[in-house]
C-alpha cells in the first residue's frame, strides 16, 4: 500500500467521527508511516478540526460541500498523500458518499471507518451507511469503532443494539447480523477525561503521550524555586493528564492500531 486514504461517515450526527478521525486515524497513520496526513473536514455545520490547531500529525483543510465537489473530491483523493476524510452527517454525508460514488473515487479509497454510539439509531444509521458502501464495492475494507466505550462495561451489554446480546438474557440479535462475516469488524474507542484534555491542549492523546518534556523535572525544579501554588497545581495537572495518554495509547489505541492493521490486510 502506497499511500492510506480514509474516510469516516455515520449519517446520524453526534457520534464522534471528528474524534475518531483525530484520535485514531491520524495517530494510526503517523505510527505505521511516521508521516503527516492530510485532514480534509467536509462539514458545513460543524469545525472540529480547528480545535487541534497546534497538532503535528495532521495538515487540516476546510472543504465545502458545493456544487463542485465531486472534482474536488477527485483531485484531492488522487494527490499522492495519507489523508483522512471526516464527513459531516446528515445531507452531507449522502452528498460527499454519492460524489465519491458517482465520481469513481470511492473505489480509491483504502479504509471506510463508521463510527458509532451505544444508541438504536446510531446503529441503525450505521447498518444503513454500510449498505450503501456495499452496493457499490464489493470487497470494502470496513471498520466499525465503537466509540465512548465505557471501560467499566462489558462490551456486548453497552453496545447490544448493535452487537446483540451475547449474555444470553435477551433473545435479540444485534444489527450486525446485517454485516456481512468478512466485513464484522470493530474497534473501540474508550471514553475518558484524557481526551477532552489533549484537545484543550489542542493535539491528540497520541502526541500528549509523545512529549518530549519532562513534566517531571519542571514540577520538582518548581517545587524547589518555590513557584506560586497555581504554577505547582498546573505542572502536577499536566504530569497526571500526561500520564493518562500514555496509559490510553498503551491500552486502547495501541489494541485499535492492531484492529485497524488485520482489516488493511485483509
Amino acid at each position: 500500500m502506497d499511500k492510506l486514504k480514509c474516510i469516516v461517515l455515520n449519517s446520524k450526527g453526534g457520534v464522534g467521527k471528528s474524534t475518531v478521525a483525530m484520535q485514531l486515524l491520524a495517530p494510526y497513520i503517523f505510527s505505521r508511516f511516521n508521516e503527516v496526513s492530510k485532514f480534509y473536514e467536509l462539514d458545513d455545520e460543524n469545525d472540529d478540526a480547528s480545535a487541534y490547531g497546534a497538532s503535528t500529525i495532521i495538515e487540516v483543510h476546510k472543504l465545502s460541500v458545493n456544487s463542485d465537489i465531486k472534482d474536488t473530491l477527485s483531485e484531492i483523493i488522487l494527490d499522492d498523500r495519507h489523508m483522512i476524510l471526516d464527513i459531516g452527517a446528515n445531507k452531507t454525508a449522502t452528498e460527499v458518499l454519492s460524489a465519491l460514488i458517482d465520481g469513481g473515487m470511492i473505489y480509491a479509497v483504502n479504509l471506510v471507518v463508521i463510527p458509532l454510539l451505544d444508541g438504536e439509531q446510531d446503529a441503525i444509521n450505521a447498518i444503513m451507511t454500510y449498505m450503501s458502501i456495499r452496493d457499490t464495492i464489493k470487497k470494502p475494507k470496513i471498520l466499525f469503532v465503537l466509540n465512548r466505550h465505557n471501560k467499566s462495561r462489558d462490551v456486548h451489554a453497552q453496545f447490544d443494539i448493535f452487537l446483540g446480546d451475547k449474555r444470553g438474557f435477551f433473545d435479540e440479535q444485534g444489527l450486525m447480523v446485517h454485516v456481512k462475516s468478512e466485513d464484522q469488524n470493530t474497534a473501540l474507542l474508550t471514553d475518558g477525561d484524557v481526551i477532552k484534555y489533549a484537545r484543550k491542549f489542542h493535539i491528540s492523546v497520541y502526541e500528549l503521550s509523545k512529549l518530549d518534556r519532562d513534566v517531571d523535572l519542571e514540577l520538582r525544579l518548581a517545587l524547589q524555586e518555590g513557584a506560586d501554588k497555581q504554577t505547582i497545581r498546573f505542572l502536577g495537572f499536566k504530569k497526571s493528564v500526561q500520564n493518562d495518554a500514555v496509559k490510553y495509547t498503551k491500552k486502547t489505541l495501541t489494541k485499535a492500531f492492531e484492529k485497524i492493521d488485520a482489516v488493511l490486510q485483509g
